[in-house]
């Protein structure tokens, strides 16, 4: 989350939620792996209803946010 924060450069919303059921999850459970997802994803996307959406700034944006966020990951503490 600390580096999620230095990546994002400003508010960063925690919010412990997945819109659907992932298998995966119970097996990186069990072999003491821990799952964070990060949905790149417009806010209002409406997932799974007739009305789902995308848009293009928020998948660039997103992308843009996990290379910052894996510069944070594999720097030392504080950077």
């Amino acid at each position: 989350i600390a580096a999620a924060r230095r990546a994002a450069g400003s508010g960063l919303l925690v919010y412990p939620s997945l819109g659907g059921t992932l298998p995966l999850i119970h097996t990186l459970s069990s072999a003491g792996y821990k799952y964070v997802g990060l949905p790149l994803v417009n806010f209002d996307n409406n997932q799974h209803v007739g009305n789902e959406n995308v848009t293009i700034r928020a998948v660039a944006d997103g992308i843009a946010f996990l290379g910052r966020l894996y510069e944070r990951l594999s720097a030392p503490e504080g950077l």
